[in-house]
């Protein structure tokens, strides 16, 4: 598999268009992903699955967390019950892109 992109382009209107011609002229790899928009007969599970499926496809890092309960963006809530620990796991994600190892977290750590 080639080299991830430096960038996902998700969507196919004028702005995407733009934008990857922008990056691409800096010499950035970029891959467009079009069918981002749920379809009316998707269920929520479905539509995310099939959008993680196409970053999987387009070689595009990524990490999917699906909460038993609330709308997207709520683990950026304080007091949001499971989904409040998005931000630790994104900030987990993210170190290990960067550094290709996850930060420790407090607590679990083995002998």
């Amino acid at each position: 598999m080639p080299d991830a992109p430096t960038y996902a382009i998700l969507g196919r209107g004028r702005w995407a268009q733009r934008m990857r011609s922008i990056l691409e002229g800096e010499g950035r790899r970029v891959v467009t992903i079009q069918a981002t928009r749920q379809k009316n007969a998707e269920s929520e599970d479905e539509y995310k699955s099939r959008l993680a499926a196409s970053l999987a496809a387009h070689g595009v890092p990524h990490c999917t967390h699906v909460f038993a309960h609330g709308p997207h963006g709520l683990g950026l809530a304080r007091g949001s019950g499971d989904a409040a620990t998005w931000t630790t796991l994104a900030e987990a994600w993210m170190a290990e892109q960067k550094h290709g190892v996850a930060p420790r977290r407090p607590g679990t750590e083995t002998a």
